[in-house]
């Protein structure tokens, strides 16, 4: 019974900071954690974060596809950048966010120092990471890849009726949702 108990209330995990490599690896600790505890039971993941490193993110996005346990996502307060990739990566019918929520699609960030070649590999990686975060998007939603590269071009904030219609979340949590 106290493992039974246990299990219940260990269900939850909260990403509420930017994700970097310190965090992706308490993220993806608990999750492999909670699956291996039992592989049927739901995760439930609540993401209020404003951004990422890409390769952070994409070590969370790698692991809710490995595991077993279908992830519930859910926004609140604001999720922007590559975090919106996790908002959309939990199982289909169980992406949420909360009423107020706003959610930020934007371009991936990158900055370049160096000589001329060092500045050109990083471009061209950042480029890369950009085609693949896209791709990521596009997988999560049905959209396009050229349609995700449009709604994030420039800043693009999201009500969650919006996100909805863009395939990012299934539905909003909750009370009515705020319209503004």
């Amino acid at each position: 019974r106290l493992r039974r108990r246990q299990l219940a209330a260990g269900t939850v995990v909260f990403l509420g900071q930017r994700v970097n490599d310190a965090v992706a690896t308490q993220v993806v600790a608990s999750l492999l954690a909670l699956d291996a505890l039992d592989p049927a039971r739901e995760i439930k993941l609540y993401v209020n974060c404003a951004a990422g490193s890409s390769y952070a993110v994409v070590a969370i996005l790698d692991t809710i596809a490995a595991i077993s346990a279908p992830v519930s996502t859910v926004g609140f307060g604001m999720v922007g950048g590559t975090a919106v990739h996790i908002l959309a990566a939990g199982a289909r019918g169980r992406r949420f966010s909360m009423p107020s929520t706003r959610i930020v699609l934007q371009q991936a960030n990158g900055g370049t120092a160096g000589s001329a070649d060092e500045v050109n590999i990083q471009a061209t990686e950042l480029n890369r990471t950009m085609r693949m975060m896209t791709r990521f998007l596009a997988n999560y939603t049905g959209l396009s890849e050229e349609r995700v590269e449009e709604e994030s071009d420039r800043e693009n904030f999201l009500s969650p009726a919006q996100a909805v219609a863009l395939g990012i979340i299934d539905g909003v949590v909750g009370a009515a949702e705020a319209k503004a």
